[in-house]
């Protein structure tokens, strides 16, 4: 590995670290306490957050020029981000049984925290797992550019796709529960909105500004900050929303 490749992983890690950070420290203070069952959670949103950041560089870098030297960094932190949702998965998996039993992954009985997210995630990773080899120097060499290039292009879409359909199907009742009638007792601060929601909005905010971008560059230039100002808007109003409750 070159000096340069090393420098944009760091600069990769160090992209992916504050966000990691910072919601540890926001389910920290929710929570009341923090152990192995918390970080796993915030793994597994930062995965999301950072793959949707490798999603939006290229509308961004296309919209708005400030945004082109992020391109070069794109494959440094879509592997950062496979890293965290590989933690996240041996973690659920492996090493916390009294909070996720192998078994539970394929009830039928509850869609949210059975088969159907586990397979939606297992897909994710799988793909992600893929792609990562994929992105070995000793691989391209031998790949051809525009072979390697398809498999990259679709292959994060579809695991960036299944990667928030695991985390929206899995989360989207504990979402409605908390709105509808706050947040459990158990909890330190039960007025603060889940972590995943935060994840969860930015996914589809994501999801949105690619979308925009199909309408034509004009309309996705005014259209993009105004979704970002919704999403900033959700986030500060679900916490309002939480302490009014």
């Amino acid at each position: 590995m070159s000096r340069e490749q090393l420098r944009q992983y760091g600069v990769a890690i160090l992209a992916a670290l504050p966000v990691f950070a910072t919601l540890s420290v926001y389910l920290y203070l929710r929570r009341g306490y923090y152990d192995l069952y918390i970080a796993n959670k915030a793994f597994g949103s930062t995965s999301l957050i950072v793959i949707g950041i490798v999603l939006l560089i290229g509308p961004l870098s296309r919209l708005y020029q400030r945004f082109d030297t992020w391109v070069t960094y794109r494959k440094e932190l879509g592997i950062v981000g496979f890293v965290a949702a590989l933690a996240h998965t041996l973690i659920s998996l492996f090493l916390l049984p009294d909070k996720f039993a192998f078994a539970s992954f394929f009830k039928l009985t509850s869609l949210n925290r059975g088969l159907v997210p586990f397979l939606f995630g297992l897909g994710s990773i799988i793909i992600f797992f893929i792609l990562a080899v994929m992105s070995l120097d000793a691989v391209i060499r031998r790949m051809d550019k525009a072979v390697w290039w398809r498999w990259q292009y679709r292959g994060v879409r579809i695991a960036a796709l299944l990667l928030y359909f695991h985390v929206v199907v899995m989360k989207y009742p504990g979402w409605i529960s908390w709105f509808e009638k706050g947040g459990s007792s158990e909890l330190a601060r039960p007025f603060m909105p889940p972590g995943s929601l935060f994840a969860g909005s930015f996914g589809l905010f994501v999801l949105l500004v690619r979308l925009v971008e199909l309408t034509g560059v004009k309309v996705a230039r005014v259209a993009t900050p105004i979704l970002f100002a919704l999403l900033l808007s959700f986030w500060v109003g679900s916490y309002i929303w939480g302490i009014l409750k």
